[in-house]
């Protein structure tokens, strides 16, 4: 397969849709595979864009080409600061709009279609690291139907969850992992 012969358009336009369903549809799971293939699929995407957009205009020529033709290269490296600003706003926007409407779906899924409650119990405190933070998730283990299911809850605040501390949850029967906490179990 020769990559010239890709069309950058139907490329990042493919990639953006396909990590934003990726996003949409599975971003529920707390899983960190899912969230980066989904997040570089959509950054992908828009860099595949980007590049198609700025082909061809000052903003893709060298500092020192743009300087022969125009004395102020200052206004070049402003524009194109400008630009990836730009495009970095449009990336986190489309994440971010994307994981509101998956939530906004995964709320009207347990309200509307059939759901049951059941205690889950916290078995562990995972704990997820990146370059510059640090996130805590809670790992809720319980029975849905004949199945056991350990699903990782986001903790805003280290210590929201103790281990052995028990709620009691509702989850979707068509997609288990799929929870709401209702309260504390007793």
């Amino acid at each position: 397969m020769d990559i010239n012969k890709i069309n950058p358009w139907l490329a990042g336009i493919t990639l953006i849709f396909a990590g934003s369903l990726l996003l949409y549809f599975e971003g529920y799971r707390n899983n960190d595979i899912i969230s980066t293939l989904s997040y570089l699929s959509v950054f992908g995407g828009w860099i595949f864009l980007y590049i198609r957009v700025v082909k061809g205009t000052p903003l893709e020529e060298k500092t020192d080409e743009f300087s022969k033709a125009n004395p102020e290269p200052f206004m070049q490296h402003i524009s194109k600061m400008f630009a990836i600003f730009l495009l970095l706003g449009i990336v986190v926007g489309n994440i971010y709009y994307v994981s509101r409407l998956g939530n906004a779906r995964k709320i009207d899924i347990l309200q509307n279609q059939p759901s049951q409650t059941t205690i889950a119990e916290v078995t562990g405190i995972q704990v997820r690291r990146s370059r510059r933070s640090t996130s805590y998730y809670a790992i809720f283990e319980y029975t849905a139907g004949n199945k056991t299911i350990r699903h990782p809850w986001y903790e805003e605040n280290e210590g929201d969850f103790l281990v052995g501390q028990r709620f009691e949850i509702r989850y979707s029967i068509k997609y288990p992992e799929m929870v709401e906490i209702i309260g504390t179990a007793r």
